[in-house]
């Protein structure tokens, strides 16, 4: 169990003084320091803490802790603003249902294909690839050593495992 977040009453004053609270439904932003990935930063004993998490301990009490990473709980954003600290507008989730929260809003960014920085191929050549294997003319070892590519690469690609989209 993670040790729990004491917060004085200081601490709390000191805290809200920090945000623009308005309307129970709008975002309550952080007006303070921020982590380089936007989220508000708030120091409690020489210790940083994300100020969404802060805002969630002060309305809702601790947040479980669990020493598995994918049973550690997120406070996680309704609205999708990291400088929000509005509690209402958190709520707790796995770090999978995080990722399915933020697939479902449109936030992950789309690697797939040619956007990918590390493709070796092209969208066209995919199609190439899986035109001339299902001609039944070509071996995927045959296509891997056309195209410069691995074996298991082309079976992933004439399976539709990578390269979905096309």
């Amino acid at each position: 169990m993670a040790k729990l977040i004491e917060l004085t009453e200081k601490d709390i004053l000191r805290f809200w003084s920090k945000v623009d609270v308005k309307s129970e439904d709008e975002c309550w932003e952080w007006m303070a320091g921020k982590f380089k990935s936007g989220y508000g930063i708030f120091r409690i004993d020489k210790k940083l803490y994300k100020s969404h998490r802060i805002s969630w301990i002060l309305e809702n009490g601790q947040i479980p802790e669990d020493n598995s990473y994918f049973k550690t709980l997120f406070v996680c954003h309704k609205c999708d603003n990291k400088k929000c600290v509005n509690p209402h507008h958190l709520f707790l989730g796995t770090c999978k249902e995080n990722m399915i929260d933020c697939s479902k809003k449109g936030r992950l960014s789309d690697n797939s294909g040619e956007k990918h920085g590390l493709h070796k191929l092209t969208e066209q050549e995919v199609l190439e690839i899986r035109f001339k294997y299902g001609t039944g003319l070509y071996t995927q070892k045959e296509l891997a050593e056309e195209y410069g590519v691995a074996q298991p690469h082309i079976s992933i690609i004439i399976r539709n495992k990578s390269w979905k989209h096309i």
